[in-house]
């Protein structure tokens, strides 16, 4: 602890870099904290989601099982009136489902609903966008979610379902067909999502990466769904998944668990943090983003107030400590001074006379005259008028010294009538002329308070005697006798 009280700026510096490795381990510990609460809030956003849009699409394929039993039933499929008719009941039931079909294994239409323009529509094997998902169909007992497309004859961006429909023997009868409407994106998005501005949900075909669904459908990104999502980009989320969690993809799509990336987004630039989950009924994958800058903000709201605090705080200890250290040096100027000075005339007293004397006799570089000014008669102004007025006449004798005194020469209160002025002159006539003009100063009366004292009471008896000598070999005689 003295080591600090004598180097308290070392404190400060010691006390400041403490609190910046704490304000540094808090900001840290912050960043931490709100990265994992973010990161399991949109981990449990991509379960909930996964598990709504699994549910939704089950119910989906419920609906394409009941038609198909009901198209089954009495061999109703076979008459195109009866399957019309059948189609239209579950339009009415179903809005969010623009037209029902049943499509032979051809690939051609076999019938439809009625607000369905029959001769518009294309064979399936032989049009790009369903080939592909039409024979995975035939030969699956599941629905299959085709690829999205904007239909040219229903006006809108439909996600197509599709289901094998099945006689006694097993053997495939037709395709069942179905749209969803993706206008607006919300009738898969449950409600968190829908009405959040932080968090957006796309799906992605695992099959052939061509997005299923993305969060904003209108016929501005119809071209988002006519390309698949390039392979390179593709196998660089792949690498990235394995960097950061040892595992390919192939094990996450398995086991149905949720991966979360922190990955700068291709087309915009900007990064965000994407959390995925692949639905393996329906072999997508469902992604859930938020902007990394949300994540910054929310850490730079807080982390502003922590840095203000510390600074703050840090200017505080800095005026602090800078008065601690005024203070300290005020009282060692202030015992300096004393142990230097003489109270009662503020002049230098005789032990700075010791402190200088080395340097004074030792450096001839700098000769210097002493005029030890020693006041006769002083003890009679102490005995007649009392010490008070005797201290009032040393401290008038003091003023008078330092008004004939220069900047740069030593004025000093040697003992009790005993004055000695070190002036930097050897020169024989500026010391005469010096020595008489502390005379005449001198030997002027002394008014103190209501006394008028007599010049002769001040008069210095060793000055005439200096003035009329060379100074240097008396002031050494002076010095030797003194010392």
């Amino acid at each position: 602890m003295t080591y600090f009280k004598e180097n308290i700026w070392k404190l400060f510096y010691v006390i400041a870099l403490l609190g910046f490795i704490t304000v540094s381990i808090i900001s840290y510990n912050l960043w931490d904290q709100i990265y994992s609460n973010t990161k399991l809030k949109q981990e449990n956003i991509t379960k909930i989601s996964a598990t709504s849009i699994n549910s939704l699409f089950t119910q989906y394929e419920m609906i394409v099982d009941i038609l198909g039993n009901e198209l089954l039933e009495n061999d109703n499929y076979k008459s195109k009136q009866i399957s019309t008719r059948i189609f239209d009941k579950f339009l009415k039931v179903h809005s969010d489902i623009p037209a029902f079909g049943l499509v032979g294994i051809d690939g051609n239409t076999l019938s439809h609903s009625s607000n369905v323009n029959g001769k518009k529509l294309k064979n399936l094997l032989e049009n790009k966008i369903t080939k592909d998902s039409f024979l995975q169909t035939l030969n699956s007992k599941s629905m299959v979610l085709g690829r999205s497309y904007y239909h040219e004859i229903l006006k809108t961006l439909v996600i197509p379902i599709r289901k094998t429909i099945r006689d006694e023997n097993n053997k495939v009868i037709g395709v069942l067909v179905a749209a969803l409407k993706i206008d607006k994106g919300d009738t898969l998005f449950n409600q968190q999502l829908r009405d959040s501005k932080i968090y957006k949900m796309a799906l992605f075909r695992g099959i052939d990466s061509y997005f299923q669904l993305l969060p904003n459908n209108t016929k501005k990104n119809i071209k988002l769904y006519q390309k698949p999502f390039p392979d390179l980009k593709v196998e660089k989320v792949k690498h990235v998944v394995k960097s950061n969690y040892g595992k390919n993809v192939d094990y996450y799509k398995k086991n149905e668990k949720v991966i979360t990336l922190k990955i700068k987004k291709f087309d915009a630039g900007k990064t965000y943090l994407f959390s995925f989950r692949y639905i393996k009924k329906y072999g997508l994958w469902i992604i859930i983003e938020s902007p990394y800058s949300f994540m910054i903000n929310m850490f730079y709201e807080t982390f502003i107030l922590i840095l203000l605090v510390y600074i703050i705080l840090s200017f505080i200890g800095f005026f602090v400590f800078k008065y601690i250290v005024n203070f300290e040096k005020q009282k060692r100027n202030e015992l300096e001074y004393q142990a230097n000075h003489d109270y009662l005339t503020h002049l230098h007293n005789r032990m700075y006379l010791s402190r200088i004397e080395y340097v004074l006799t030792k450096d001839q570089s700098k000769p210097f005259s002493l005029f030890f000014i020693d006041m006769d008669n002083f003890k009679s102004i102490n005995d007649n008028y009392g010490h008070l007025i005797g201290d009032k006449v040393l401290q008038e004798i003091s003023k008078r010294l330092k008004y004939i005194s220069k900047t740069n020469d030593t004025l000093i209160r040697y003992s009790g009538d005993e004055f000695i002025l070190i002036v930097n002159e050897i020169n024989t006539d500026k010391i005469n002329k010096l020595a008489q003009s502390i005379l005449d100063s001198l030997s002027k009366t002394y008014f103190i308070d209501k006394y008028n004292l007599p010049a002769h009471l001040a008069v210095p008896p060793m000055l005439p005697f200096l003035a009329k000598k060379p100074p240097i070999p008396i002031i050494h005689s002076i010095l030797n006798q003194s010392y």
